[in-house]
């Protein structure tokens, strides 16, 4: 009798041993975003890379289609109170989020998860545009920035100014077979929001004023718009076109066009070896202004302490330096720390191409776009009325006094 009792006293102490092993569970944290194709991979492989960097916690990414799509499906998960865990998102989705209380901030696990020379580390930029009233809520993640795409062999120099553009323009600008009609243009234009936030803020101007009311009707709008207008009716040397300007680039068909730091490889693979060619930091106007872009990583408040430090984790994990850098090379994006800049693999991949440097030289004179809820809708606003200005629809004044119009209407005023 009393060997049974051993024995079954001995297959107690080991199951109660082995239990632990079995019965910890690990935090789930639940991830959506909207990369696909290439950059899915990426993000795949630093998920992957983080749940096996411990074994506490696991993150499931879960593709939500297109940012259109993830912002429906957040909002309709948020207001049934299921969201995710994690999530990227842009800056006006997330002011809808603050203003209720569903976004948990990173600045109060700053200490806990995070301490406060990692937040100093993040370009500096990039830290006012994810903080609301003074307070980081959420982690810039996949950024770009506009660059000035330069076909080396048609122009003299690669311009600085908006002086220089115009004349670099010309220089480029081509009838090569004297028929009457232009074959190859200095400069594209695409005539969207996005072209004239460059031109805004190179000349002092912005989108809002600090109450918030829409101002960009004022004369430093005017005079970007005017810049453009002129580039294709008064100096011709400018086209407008409404596709994506790396194909004319290609095709020899154009000297220069602004767009994403994202789309240099698009570029490349237009160019396809047959010129020199470069990717600069923007002109400036009366002063140096480079719009940045992209989404940020949110975690929503609906969820445990324990859940919502788990994300807090995996965010330090995405941005770290070794990944931030890992990540803009890979990607195209751009990396989002300072000391991201000085890791032997990003020194490499500047000496590698110079082009790559560009995007990093501008941080020092970044802007984002205004963040109220709503500036998705007032983006496309602006952008319908500048291109009638640039088509000669509307005068210019009137198609921004008319954007402005709108704009206020949504923003209360």
């Amino acid at each position: 009798m009393k060997k049974f009792l051993l024995m079954a006293l001995l297959v107690v102490m080991v199951v109660s041993m082995a239990m632990p092993a079995f019965a910890a569970e690990k935090i789930t944290v639940t991830f959506w975003h909207a990369m696909s194709s290439g950059h899915g991979g990426f993000l795949q492989k630093l998920i992957d890379d983080f749940n096996a960097s411990q074994d506490e916690i696991e993150v499931v990414g879960i593709y939500q289609g297109s940012y259109g799509d993830l912002s429906k499906k957040l909002l309709g998960a948020v207001a049934s109170g299921e969201p995710p865990v994690v999530a990227q998102m842009y800056e006006d989705w997330t002011t809808k989020f603050v203003e209720n209380d569903k976004i948990e901030a990173v600045q109060w696990y700053i200490g806990s998860v995070f301490t406060q020379e990692e937040i100093d580390d993040i370009i500096w930029s990039f830290q006012l545009s994810n903080s609301w009233d003074d307070t980081m809520y959420t982690m810039p993640f996949n950024k770009s920035t506009n660059l000035l795409y330069v076909n080396l062999d048609l122009v003299d120099k690669v311009p600085t100014t908006w002086d220089e553009l115009v004349e670099q323009s010309k220089v480029a600008t081509k009838d090569v077979d004297g028929d009457g009609v232009i074959d190859i243009y200095g400069f594209g234009i695409r005539p969207t929001v996005d072209t004239f936030n460059i031109f805004l803020r190179q000349a002092g101007g912005d989108f809002l004023d600090e109450n918030g009311k829409a101002i960009f009707n004022s004369q430093a709008g005017v005079d970007a718009l005017q810049f453009l207008h002129d580039m294709v009716y008064k100096h011709k040397v400018a086209m407008i076109y409404q596709g994506y300007l790396n194909e004319p680039l290609g095709e020899g068909k154009l000297a220069m066009y602004q767009d994403s730091s994202a789309g240099m490889p698009y570029a490349a693979q237009a160019v396809g070896g047959k010129f020199a060619w470069t990717a600069a930091p923007l002109v400036a106007g009366v002063q140096a202004a480079a719009p940045f872009m992209g989404t940020n990583l949110a975690v929503f408040t609906d969820h445990s302490d324990e859940v919502k430090s788990a994300a807090m984790e995996f965010l330090k994990f995405m941005v770290n330096t070794e990944n931030t850098a890992w990540w803009a090379i890979q990607s195209g994006y751009l990396p989002i720390r300072y000391s991201a800049l000085e890791t032997p693999e990003w020194e490499e991949f500047v000496a590698a191409d110079s082009k790559n440097a560009a995007g990093p030289a501008q941080f020092d004179y970044g802007t984002f776009d205004p963040k109220p809820d709503g500036w998705s809708t007032i983006r496309d606003i602006i952008g319908d009325y500048v291109q009638q200005a640039l088509l000669n629809e509307m005068s210019i004044q009137d198609a921004l006094d008319a954007a402005a119009a709108e704009a206020n209407k949504i923003l209360g005023f």
